[in-house]
């Protein structure tokens, strides 16, 4: 009996020791420095490549079966890319170290609260997949220490640092602010060649920009002419008072006018021009960068993000690629969890 008691005990000893080695494990799915990325986390990443994957294709799909990406199974780019994010989650957790990076207990409550708002609207896709809300708080927290090493590396006193000069040259090159007066070439009888008429309005375009370059505020010629032009047609006028009422932010790829555009940029900042486009004369005033404006740093930072953030990108999936070899994956995770079986709903 005693012989018997005793084998029962170690056949129960053994289950219990492989039970805690299983391999069968799957609520995590790579490891890095003893951290264990919960599945959570691998899961919402595969999510986010298997939306790419859809959105890469030309015809709408709901089932990525039989399609590529890049040239590649869309099911393997997924599952590659997924590991790839991978790498870079925990480079930038080791980056975020090496750099004295921690995120502080506001930020720490901004992660929780932005988890909280977008859970309302995520949560039953991302719980159908398996993602919990936990899991999308970790990774807003690792993107907001991905936000701080940018700006750590192109900052101000950063290895990459940007200057304001570089920041203003970028801006200059792709923005244009202007305010603007148009006269339009079309006269009452709706014809836009009447020699007599285009004299006058572009006398009358000449007539504002000098007084433009004598020192007048632009803005009050603006101001001045839509009210002018407003009693004329008996219309009504907007409120003068509004924040950039009078601005128009104009793009290289702007859907405006391409001469209207050529004009813009050919501006100086702070030097009132005139030019025609084939349908107006324009009197525009390019309205240069100021330090002393309110909203004068995140312009700057917005611009920053803009030149620097497809370089920073790259940077990280090459930290990535440097600690690849070192994460070790839990083989009956990604066995389980597949990219097929992602279900984005419609």
């Amino acid at each position: 009996m005693k012989t018997k008691k005793t084998l029962v005990a170690l056949l129960l000893s053994a289950a219990v020791l492989s039970a805690g080695c299983s391999n069968d494990d799957t609520s995590w799915v790579a490891s890095y420095r003893e951290e264990q990325l919960p599945a959570g986390v691998y899961l919402s990443m595969m999510m986010d490549n298997t939306a790419a994957a859809l959105s890469s294709q030309e015809d709408p799909a709901t089932s990525l079966k039989g399609r590529q990406v890049d040239g590649q199974d869309a099911y393997t780019w997924i599952s590659e890319k997924t590991q790839s994010d991978v790498a870079v989650y925990y480079a930038v957790e080791d980056k975020a170290e090496e750099y004295g990076i921690q995120l502080d207990e506001n930020q720490l409550a901004y992660a929780q609260a932005m988890a909280e708002q977008h859970w309302a609207q995520l949560q039953e896709v991302y719980e159908d997949n398996g993602v919990s809300q936990a899991s999308y708080q970790m990774r807003l927290e690792n993107t907001l220490k991905q936000s701080a090493l940018f700006f750590e590396l192109y900052g101000e006193g950063g290895e990459r640092e940007v200057s304001d000069e570089e920041l203003t040259a970028y801006y200059n090159e792709n923005y244009a602010r202007v305010n603007f007066l148009s006269f339009s070439k079309t006269n009452s009888e709706g014809e836009n060649d009447d020699p007599d008429y285009l004299a006058q309005r572009r006398q009358e375009a000449q007539g504002y920009l000098d007084r433009a370059n004598a020192g007048e505020d632009f803005v009050d010629l603006v101001i001045e002419k839509e009210e002018a032009d407003a009693a004329a047609s008996g219309g009504e006028v907007h409120d003068h008072n509004e924040p950039g009422a009078h601005e128009l932010l104009v793009t290289r790829n702007s859907m405006y006018d391409e001469e209207f555009i050529a004009g813009c940029f050919d501006a100086e900042p702070g030097v009132p021009v005139l030019f025609e486009t084939e349908s107006n004369y324009y009197v525009v005033n390019r309205i240069p960068l100021d330090p002393e404006a309110e909203d004068y740093a995140s312009t700057l930072s917005s611009l920053l993000l803009e030149m620097k953030q497809q370089e920073f990108t790259d940077t990280m999936t090459q930290w990535g690629e440097e600690i690849a070899g070192q994460i070790t994956y839990n083989q009956a995770a990604l066995e389980e969890y597949q990219p097929q079986d992602i279900d984005l709903g419609a």
